[in-house]
């Protein structure tokens, strides 16, 4: 299974978006945005599991809006 990190514009927003996905069955948790990335949003982001574009689409019809969605790599450059 495919991981993505979604970049959050505000903790208020991880939140939000964390609770939504669970709601609709996603793993889905909260971690801190690599130090390399944090300028484009806030410090948190949102690990997921499964669909992401599905979960974007979620999250947008919330009022939620990613500031950027990323495949997850391991340190060894293989996806998680």
């Amino acid at each position: 299974m495919q991981h993505y990190l979604f970049v959050m514009g505000s903790i208020t927003h991880a939140i939000r978006g964390r609770d939504i996905l669970r709601a609709k069955g996603y793993r889905v948790f909260m971690e801190r945005t690599p130090n390399q990335l944090d300028r484009l949003g806030c410090s948190y982001s949102l690990h997921l599991t499964g669909d992401a574009d599905a979960a974007r689409q979620i999250l947008e019809q919330a009022g939620i809006r990613p500031k950027q969605a990323l495949e997850k790599t391991s340190p060894n450059g293989k996806r998680e």
